[in-house]
């Protein structure tokens, strides 16, 4: 899904 809570959690992701 492309919702807030799942962009951040992806951004979260690539900076990890």
């Amino acid at each position: 899904a492309n919702t807030k809570r799942d962009s951040s959690q992806q951004a979260f992701a690539l900076a990890a």
